[in-house]
């Protein structure tokens, strides 16, 4: 191909080994590249013949002409328009076999390339044009925010508005007194040797190093005499009230050092809401706040060799500052919750690692369900411990100070989770008159967890037999302590002959939750009873994760949990009044009401175990995805 012939898009020349089409009718040359909306792809196709062309035009000749023929002989306005981008047979490098691989150019491809075999739809073969009229859909967008209203009176001219002042306590950034003036203007106290006793001169603010503003304010007790010079600069409306709204952020900010710098932005601003134009940034608010009241922050502890500061703590909520053995723990309960904490039957223990920070590792808590008369129920927090160890001997201090806390202690059963040290302190804390509970939930998790490990989650999911088979034994808990152990033989039973994956689960329950000393059938069978989980003191710790975040400071964390402490009594009030209660699932009710249902025809003989047991199973059956 003759390289004489420029491009009709970029007017630079069309050389030979460069893709590019030769368009039908004014037969002049176009870059594929400049704009003929062929990809790379597929101008290698073109060129190796995997589909014809019939026709194609370049730019120029490809833009409707308003002088084709228009056949209105049936009233409508089709115009007939030239073929644009359709198929074309003359390619530049697809003559007699050249080589098809671009050139460098300056101009970059601008369509990326698809995959081979991945070709849009074809185009079509003839280009035309509806001049019909038609409707433009337009989205309903919202109105914008309509302007500032515009004052109804405005000063006469010959009266100009006087100017006030106020002065801001800790209205600078360092937190000294600042000055400010009905138009806008802040001014900071300057030393000044000329005046003495009652005399203050004061200085505009806006001092920057090029053209610093002049203007002072001279006060003279209660008079205000403004300076000859005028301010450089503009006017900063509502200012006077920014100032104030700043000021007053930083004062309670740094009161309340833990509370969160935007809840106190919002209480400010809207306590002091005046015109919009005058509220300041809420973000440069809090970032300043959180600045101010750095300093008013005792240190997080680094160590366990901490000293405590107890200024930061409320008053009455520390039970006991453990420190022994290289560990150290903090107990905390209100009186209040102390005093429920007593009288309750039913500890729920379990811990929550998240919310807490080196050097402490979880945060331990007790508790306790309160009750009206007519078995409206509901969970409460009542005591809290940040422990830096988990061993049995920090348990055990930990457990052995709340009991002492708590004189005519009437505690007759503990629900836990399945944690080798915890039950092994309290037992030793607690002995033999107190009954201690695994929770169901983590039973079940721990045997599913053991399954999913052996690589039974595909079998469960797909063969009848096995799902069946592990369904019975998950439901073993369901079951009366008393007949688990026959039970599960009759399941083991059937592994003689199984896939070696069945024979470890068995063998697995049998020597965890069988013939363990630690966690016996007794201690982990729910039959009869109507909270056999500790799901309400997860769900507490789940909120708690999520109202904080993650990682505390300490003492921010022991201001959240007194927060906690202090709904106690106002929750015990709405469940004596009947307005407060334990939310509980549609689902799960009815899964409770059935199990009840199935205990009680059981009890009296109604049905055998294995129809006990099988009916358990479907109600209790793991969802797997």
């Amino acid at each position: 191909m003759p390289t004489k012939f420029p491009c009709v898009v970029c007017s630079r020349p069309v050389r030979s080994n460069q893709h590019a089409l030769q368009c039908d009718q004014c037969q002049e040359w176009q870059h594929r590249v400049c704009n003929t909306e062929f990809t790379r792809q597929q101008y290698l196709d073109l060129v190796s013949g995997e589909f014809d062309l019939l026709s194609w035009y370049c730019a120029n000749c490809s833009i409707p002409r308003m002088s084709a023929v228009a056949d209105t002989s049936n009233g409508s306005t089709l115009l007939s328009a030239v073929e644009h981008n359709a198929e074309s047979t003359r390619l530049s490098s697809g003559i007699g076999g050249e080589e098809v691989e671009d050139e460098e150019m300056d101009v970059d491809d601008p369509m990326p390339s698809p995959q081979p075999h991945s070709l849009p739809l074809p185009p079509p073969t003839q280009s035309f044009d509806v001049s019909l009229p038609f409707e433009t859909n337009c989205d309903n967008l919202e109105d914008t925010l309509p302007a500032m209203p515009l004052p109804s009176e405005l000063p006469s001219l010959g009266q100009p508005e006087s100017v006030t002042y106020e002065l801001v306590d800790a209205g600078t950034k360092t937190g000294k007194r600042l000055l400010v003036d009905s138009q806008g203007y802040s001014y900071s106290v300057k030393v000044d040797k000329r005046y003495k006793g009652t005399k203050v001169t004061w200085r505009c603010t806006s001092r920057g190093v090029k053209a610093p503003c002049k203007a002072v304010v001279v006060q003279d007790g209660a008079c205000w005499i403004a300076g000859i010079h005028s301010h450089n600069h503009p006017t900063q409306p509502g200012r006077q009230q920014q100032r104030k709204i700043a000021a007053e952020v930083k004062k309670k900010a740094k009161t309340d050092v833990f509370r969160p710098a935007a809840a106190i932005v919002e209480e400010v601003m809207t306590r002091q809401l005046s015109v919009p134009e005058s509220l300041p940034n809420p973000s440069h608010l809090a970032r300043a706040a959180n600045r101010r009241r750095q300093g008013n922050r005792p240190a997080d502890p680094s160590d366990i060799t901490f000293e405590l500061a107890m200024d930061h703590i409320p008053d009455n909520f520390l039970v006991s500052d453990i420190q022994a053995d290289e560990s150290r723990h903090l107990i905390f309960s209100t009186p209040e919750q102390r005093e429920i904490l007593k009288d309750a039957k039913t500890w729920y223990s379990d811990a929550t690692f998240r919310v807490v920070k080196s050097p402490f590792t979880q945060l331990f808590s007790v508790h306790a369900f309160v009750k009206r008369a007519d078995e409206q129920v509901k969970q409460l927090p009542l005591a809290f411990a940040l422990m830096s160890r988990c061993r049995k001997r920090d348990y055990k201090k930990v457990l052995w100070t709340i009991k002492q806390s708590l004189p005519g202690i009437k505690l007759k059963t503990i629900v836990l989770d399945f944690e080798a040290a915890t039950w092994r302190a309290v037992r030793s804390v607690f002995g033999e008159e107190v009954t201690i509970k695994g929770c169901c939930f983590h039973w079940r998790q721990a045997v599913w967890r053991k399954a999913d490990s052996l690589g039974l989650r595909m079998p469960y999911m797909t063969s009848g037999p096995v799902n069946t088979f592990i369904r019975h034994l998950l439901a073993l808990p369901y079951l009366p302590a008393e007949h688990i152990l026959l039970s599960f033989e009759e399941i083991a039973d059937r592994t003689t002959l199984a896939a070696p994956a069945l024979q470890d689960l068995v063998a697995f329950i049998r020597e965890t939750w069988i013939q363990n000393s630690m966690w016996p059938p007794e201690s982990w069978s729910v039959f009869n009873r109507s909270v056999s989980t500790n799901n309400d003191t997860e769900g507490w710790h789940r909120r708690l994760n999520t109202r904080g975040r993650a990682n505390q400071h300490m003492y921010m964390l022991i201001n959240n949990l007194y927060s906690e402490a202090k709904l106690v009594p106002i929750q015990v009030q709405l469940v004596r009044e009947s307005k407060l209660k334990r939310h509980q699932r549609k689902t799960f009710k009815n899964m409770q009401g059935r199990l009840f249902d199935l205990w009680d025809r059981y009890s009296r003989n109604e049905i055998k175990t294995s129809q006990l047991l099988s009916a358990c199973s479907h109600l209790s059956a793991p969802h797997v995805e």
